[in-house]
């Protein structure tokens, strides 16, 4: 099903326009990103921020609980919303 073309204002410095690429095993960008502003780009590798974040036991429970919770929340989210 195709959905109509969305836009999203990205309005804090903390903001983040891609998280889902963390917790999710393959996600998918679809669509296209632009900037109407100068901004600052960080990119992670998903993968190898997942065995970095195994090295600390403590970090790891932070960060699979979390995890956890961003997926139930994604997948109560309607698809024309992800």
């Amino acid at each position: 099903k195709l959905y109509p073309p969305s836009f999203e204002e990205v309005e804090s410095k903390e903001d983040w326009i891609a998280e889902p690429v963390l917790w999710t095993p393959h996600w998918v960008h679809l669509g296209t990103l632009v900037a109407s502003s100068e901004a600052d780009l960080v990119l992670i590798d998903g993968e190898h921020f997942g065995t970095i974040v195994r090295l600390n036991p403590a970090v790891w429970q932070l960060v699979s609980s979390y995890a956890r919770r961003f997926m139930q929340w994604m997948n109560k989210m309607p698809h024309s919303e992800l």
